[in-house]
């Protein structure tokens, strides 16, 4: 994406997730990332600025991940 853009992410899962911060358990690489959880149906977003590789993942399930490139 674009620096300045809104990344929004949904929960479409039965079950609340979070948007978190690689490295797990620890979250500390990107603390911006560190959204909290949210709600099935429900939606979380931060607007990102600086160009960059960003992980992070679901710390209910660590399995799922996922990367913002920002250009």
């Amino acid at each position: 994406v674009k620096a300045g853009t809104t990344v929004v992410w949904k929960n479409s899962s039965a079950k609340p997730a979070t948007v978190s911060s690689d490295d797990h358990p620890t979250h500390r690489l990107y603390p911006f990332l560190n959204l909290g959880e949210f709600a099935t149906d429900t939606t979380v977003q931060i607007i990102v600025e600086k160009p960059g590789k960003y992980s992070y993942h679901n710390h209910l399930n660590a399995s799922e991940v996922g990367t913002i490139t920002v250009e």
